[in-house]
């Protein structure tokens, strides 16, 4: 047996016991706000905005440190449906969100992940959030690069380790 063996069983086990795993397999009664057969998403049950949404892979992926060049699509589609979702809350389409993000003009939303050790539960989870964002921890802190990392640039990180 090799070490990606071992490292698959472990994977299994832990996968069994996710929360986000039984939320992405409907085995819990959490209101999905989406669903396909890669990704669900639902609100947040400690939101730090207004509007928090988190997408979710079906797929067990510990954190944002575990990506591989095989779940970009995963990743695109997750931000995918992110961007849908808050263009409908805020009432904006896709592309003008986008074109803002973009132009580094006054964001009303972030989208990314938080690394570990920082992140609350060992599944990935992509947050999606308007703003201001009202975390009890500081802002700079909670959702600045230190911890943050913006959809876009592990976007990029993935595309550019191929």
């Amino acid at each position: 047996m090799s070490s990606d063996d071992i490292n698959d069983h472990d994977h299994e086990q832990e996968s069994n016991q996710c929360t986000f795993c039984a939320i992405s397999s409907e085995r819990d009664f959490t209101s999905l706000l989406y669903v396909d057969e890669n990704v669900v998403a639902f609100n947040d049950i400690k939101p730090a905005a207004t509007h928090h949404v988190l997408v979710v892979p079906k797929k067990h992926i510990p954190n944002v440190n575990s990506l591989k060049n095989d779940d970009l699509e995963t990743v695109k589609k997750m931000k995918e449906v992110g961007l849908q979702i808050i263009s409908r809350r805020l009432h904006e389409s896709v592309d003008d969100l986008q074109k803002n993000y973009q132009d580094k003009k006054e964001r009303t939303y972030q989208i990314g992940f938080v690394s570990p050790p920082f992140n609350s539960i060992n599944h990935i989870h992509m947050h999606v959030l308007s703003k201001p964002i009202k975390t009890w921890w500081p802002r700079s802190l909670g959702f600045g690069r230190f911890i943050f990392k913006d959809i876009d640039d592990v976007i990029n990180k993935i595309e550019n380790s191929q």
